[in-house]
């Protein structure tokens, strides 16, 4: 898939993916892979947006678009994809040591391979469709 948002995803995605391999050293390293994670996830689901869209599939919110792309086998679970929705809505309103340090924990073990997965998809989505 080419298009300007997955580029911007892709982009995004290989900062988080960056950032995750570096030793954390201090409270802003915590916080860049926060920030990091949390422009991933919004060209993760604008890039979707604009797939299904393609489609001729119409979609509103966040959630409406993971629902609509599991429905029609972009994304393979719909609850890993909640979960990272519910975390990064989590980030805007929380901020303390202890959660931030939880968080960068379940983004680099669950929502930087789901986000991974999903570009790998995309990508050999022009070639093949959606994968069943």
């Amino acid at each position: 898939m080419k298009s300007h948002k997955f580029s911007n995803f892709s982009i995004a995605l290989s900062a988080l993916e960056e950032a995750c391999k570096e030793p954390i050293v201090n409270d802003r390293d915590v916080a860049g892979i926060i920030k990091s994670f949390e422009f991933a996830y919004e060209l993760s689901w604008n890039a979707l947006k604009e797939i299904l869209a393609d489609q001729g599939i119409s979609t509103t919110t966040p959630r409406d678009v993971f629902a609509k792309a599991y429905q029609n086998q972009f994304i393979h679970t719909d609850s890993e994809w909640i979960e990272l929705m519910n975390d990064r809505n989590r980030t805007s309103h929380t901020y303390d040591k202890g959660f931030a340090r939880q968080m960068v924990e379940r983004i680099k073990l669950s929502h930087l391979p789901l986000l991974l997965k999903l570009k790998e998809d995309l990508s050999n989505f022009g070639k093949q469709g959606p994968k069943t």
